[in-house]
């Protein structure tokens, strides 16, 4: 790539409207690391397994600068909420093809609860209650919240996570998570 000269948004998002590689390749620099934060953060274990979050994000992008023309702001904010739809979006379809033989949707939340994107309310909803819980969490001491994080998004077991956080047991593990568990739920409870 091309030195390019650090460009003002409007500037950039003109240049890439109008086909400059150069252009191009700024914009996937300058956004890929937010696209790709957005979607690791709203897999679940299932399609984390299924597909790769690198391959998602390009493919984002990609539509992104296809649809360029459409884009009728040259304001930065609102590049990045319209790239966040087309993740949210892309997302969705992947959803889609999880359905099991009753049309209910396979994924789940890292918590164990089934995702529904289909009411915008119930997103916000959702995204009020997961930033509640993100609160908690950090109220946790750091290697227990590694542990429930461990436990309940990534689908690890007990032993696998005594390894990764350096406790001697499994058991010791279990004790903790249970520990850490009892702390949200009391948590929760008290708004």
């Amino acid at each position: 790539m091309a030195n390019l000269a650090p460009m003002e948004f409007d500037d950039l998002i003109e240049k890439a409207r109008s086909g400059e590689p150069e252009a191009v390749e700024e914009l996937f620099r300058r956004f890929s690391p937010a696209v790709l934060g957005r979607l690791r953060g709203q897999l679940g274990p299932a399609l984390r397994r299924r597909y790769d979050t690198d391959d998602l994000g390009q493919s984002v992008l990609v539509e992104a600068i296809r649809d360029l023309p459409n884009f009728k702001s040259d304001h930065e904010g609102a590049f990045r909420k319209w790239l966040w739809l087309k993740a949210r979006s892309n997302l969705w379809m992947k959803l889609r093809r999880q359905l099991d033989k009753n049309g209910q949707r396979r994924e789940r939340t890292w918590d164990g609860e089934k995702t529904d994107y289909s009411n915008p309310a119930d997103h916000v909803a959702a995204a009020e209650e997961h930033a509640r819980l993100d609160a908690a969490l950090d109220e946790l001491d750091p290697i227990d919240k590694q542990i429930v994080l461990l436990r309940d998004r990534d689908d690890l077991t007990y032993g696998d996570i005594a390894v990764r956080v350096l406790l001697p047991s499994a058991d010791a593990v279990r004790m903790r998570y249970a520990r850490a568990v009892l702390k949200l739920r009391q948590q929760w409870k008290t708004p």
